[in-house]
C-alpha cells in the first residue's frame, strides 16, 4: 500500500482512496498514518469497505470494519467511507 501511495503522490495526486484492509495496521495509530501521508504531501480522501452485506454475520463484521475506518478517517482528517 505504501508504494501505491508513493506512486500516486509522485504522479501529482493530492488525495488517495484506500481499501480498509490497506489501513488496518493504522487503526490504533492514526497519527502515524497522518504523518506518513503528510510526508508524501497527500491526503486520505476515502476508505472503501467491501464485503457481503446480505449475510447477517458478514454484515455485522463489515459494519464494524466501516466504523473503524470512519474513526480512522476522522483522526487523519480524511473525507468519506465508501
Amino acid at each position: 500500500p505504501e508504494q501505491a501511495v508513493r506512486h500516486a503522490a509522485s504522479a501529482g495526486f493530492e488525495w488517495v482512496e484506500m481499501d480498509d484492509r490497506m489501513v488496518s495496521g493504522f487503526l490504533d495509530q492514526p497519527v502515524d498514518l497522518k504523518s506518513k501521508l503528510g510526508s508524501l504531501g497527500i491526503g486520505l480522501a476515502a476508505v472503501s469497505v467491501a464485503g457481503n452485506f446480505a449475510d447477517r454475520a458478514e454484515r455485522l463484521k463489515n459494519i464494524s470494519r466501516a466504523v473503524l475506518a470512519a474513526r480512522l478517517l476522522q483522526a487523519v482528517e480524511g473525507c468519506v467511507v465508501v
